[in-house]
């Protein structure tokens, strides 16, 4: 989502991806946060670690859904500048 807000290339796959963002953003308030596949995983795991469903180091899988939720504020800002935006991109020329 974040190359085709920066590429211009805003078509119905983009909002399908804003679409699936959004039913995940619902779904883990839903949870409090917590994805409910990491609640059905701590079922069949004695692990207590924060990575221990996913495949990133401990001190990174603390951050995804900060890292993760700026990327898409960013992307949704960016997009959001680009359909406001005066400018037309026409092929390789810029009109304003």
């Amino acid at each position: 989502m974040l190359y085709a807000a920066i590429a211009n290339k805003l078509d119905v796959w983009l909002w399908i991806g804003y679409g699936f963002v959004s039913l995940e953003a619902i779904i883990l308030l839903t949870f409090r946060f917590v994805c409910p596949l990491t609640l059905i995983a701590r079922k069949y795991s004695n692990s207590t670690k924060e990575n221990f469903a996913i495949y990133f180091p401990n001190w990174l899988s603390k951050y995804t859904f900060s890292i993760y939720t700026t990327i898409y504020l960013y992307d949704r800002s960016y997009h959001h500048h680009l359909s406001t935006s005066k400018s037309t991109n026409i092929g390789k020329y810029h009109v304003d």
